[in-house]
């Protein structure tokens, strides 16, 4: 049988998001519906991947009542050589999952929920789960939440930090180097 507070509980797996009118709906069904929404990303994309707005949506939801947590993948190193490949660096995958799991309803797909994901061809599988694929799903859901990073206030300070000091060493690279006054001509 479906535990009651697994049809009160959204969650959401992504490599990342950034659409204003889903982290809006979202907010609203964490607030007005008082659903649980636990959001689970990946954390180097989260702080310092390409798409713009991630950073501060997510900030959004977890000022908002939303629960966010920060996952990453595991050392790459050892999958390579396992098929004969070598790499020079301690890689870590990434967490790329991106799925919903609410009551015994359960998406999955390509779908980044992103605006740049609006162009692209994504295919998403929404199945109806029986009893016991939804305790599964809901104890995987349980065991990967445990494992990844809270998005703390403190979190969200360190990384700001981060990506103001990234900010500066972009701009400094792009100035132009200054001169000692001498005129040539």
């Amino acid at each position: 049988m479906q535990d009651e507070r697994d049809s009160e509980t959204l969650y959401i797996g992504g490599y990342n998001r950034d659409r204003e009118d889903i982290v809006d709906d979202l907010i609203d069904s964490c607030i007005r519906r008082k659903v649980t929404v636990r959001i689970m990303l990946d954390k180097k994309q989260t702080c310092s991947g390409q798409t713009t707005q991630m950073f501060a949506q997510v900030a959004r939801l977890s000022s908002n009542g939303c629960q966010v947590r920060l996952a990453k993948g595991g050392p790459l190193v050892k999958e390579y050589e396992s098929v004969g490949r070598r790499i020079n660096k301690e890689f870590e995958g990434v967490s790329h999952a991106k799925a919903i799991l609410t009551g015994n309803w359960f998406l999955c797909g390509s779908t980044n929920w992103t605006t740049a994901s609006r162009g692209n061809v994504e295919r998403n599988v929404l199945t109806k789960l029986n009893e016991h694929a939804t305790r599964r799903l809901y104890r995987e859901a349980e065991d990967e939440w445990d494992k990844a990073e809270e998005f703390t206030r403190d979190v969200r300070r360190f990384e700001e930090d981060q990506r103001e000091v990234r900010a500066e060493a972009a701009r400094s690279r792009s100035e132009p180097v200054s001169r000692s006054g001498f005129v040539l001509d």
